[in-house]
């Protein structure tokens, strides 16, 4: 009975040493992925803000304009020409933000930026416009919130691991018990 603890022992100690590396390394490389998910919603919810803002300026800049102008159109070029940089910043957001997000999970908040960018401000009610934004910031939330929920949960393969390891644990615990009784 003593050699063959003398034998198993070693080769159990090896194993639950792999099982902890491998564990560690899973985990570590998992939090690390949890990190950049973080960064990845920080800077989607920087971005969604700042679009959002600048397209509610131009949105009352020309709902301004077209109250006092007469001539609509020619109105509105004159805008565009002198707010052109916040609409080449407002673009710039746009297109990083279809970068940003997935096309197949993120599709009702990538239609609600396409709807506002393309918003005719001219012809439609300023409450259509009001609307979109509306939604803009409801879905950007619920977005935030799967994404907020995804991270605390933790990776996939983190989730996996971490019941993995529990079981492998309290089997470990139990066979240790059961070995222990065995041998005195």
């Amino acid at each position: 009975m003593t050699l063959t603890l003398q034998v198993v022992a070693p080769i159990l100690t090896a194993m639950v040493a792999a099982l902890v590396s491998f564990i560690v390394t899973v985990m570590s490389k998992e939090q690390k992925t949890s990190e950049f998910r973080q960064a990845w919603i920080d800077s989607l919810r920087e971005d969604l803000s700042q679009f959002a803002a600048l397209m509610l300026l131009i949105e009352d800049s020309i709902q301004e304009h077209v109250s006092v102008a007469k001539e609509k159109a020619d109105d509105a070029r004159h805008l565009i020409t002198e707010r052109f940089e916040e609409y080449k910043l407002a673009e710039s957001l746009r297109i990083k933000l279809f970068l940003r997000l997935n096309p197949q999970e993120h599709i009702q908040l990538i239609d609600l930026i396409e709807r506002i960018h393309l918003f005719d401000r001219l012809r439609d009610p300023p409450e259509v416009g009001t609307a979109l934004f509306e939604r803009l910031i409801d879905e950007s939330q619920v977005v935030l919130k799967r994404e907020w929920k995804r991270v605390k949960r933790g990776e996939w393969t983190f989730f996996v691991t971490k019941w993995f390891s529990l079981i492998i644990f309290i089997t470990a615990l139990i066979l240790a018990m059961l070995l222990s009784h065995v041998i005195l």
